[in-house]
């Protein structure tokens, strides 16, 4: 007769032959979409914020290194409203999560995501 201790990696059957093992598959689990572009959109804000605070630190007053482009980037419409962009989408999916994520509140956040996305592109 064996001795079973806990440590015995081999499962043994009543009869004393062991067992192979039996192939468990794992399910793959996936992030879900707007996760992923929330966990992007989140880099792109801070990068974007990290150029408009360099940018305008060297607008106003020289850096003691110099950066390429950055001043360019600051003055550029493109950069604050591909920011504003981004701050929008996290601001709006967030509040379509504590509303239920219902299709109709997606369609509505949608909505109001694209009027202000116009009225800022239109005031910059």
């Amino acid at each position: 007769m064996t001795e079973r201790t806990s440590w015995n990696i081999i499962d043994e059957s009543p009869t004393g032959e062991p067992s192979p093992p039996s192939p468990s598959p794992i399910p793959k689990r996936y992030a879900p979409i707007i996760d992923t572009l929330r966990l992007y959109a989140g880099w792109l804000l801070a990068w974007y914020l990290v150029i408009i605070a360099l940018g305008g630190y060297q607008h106003i007053r020289r850096l003691p290194f110099q950066i390429p482009y950055v001043e360019g980037l600051f003055l550029s419409p493109l950069i604050l409203l591909l920011a504003f962009a981004s701050y929008i989408f996290l601001l709006l999916t967030s509040l379509h999560t504590l509303l239920g994520r219902g299709i109709r509140w997606g369609i509505v956040l949608t909505a109001v995501g694209l009027g202000l996305m116009y009225v800022f592109s239109i005031n910059t």
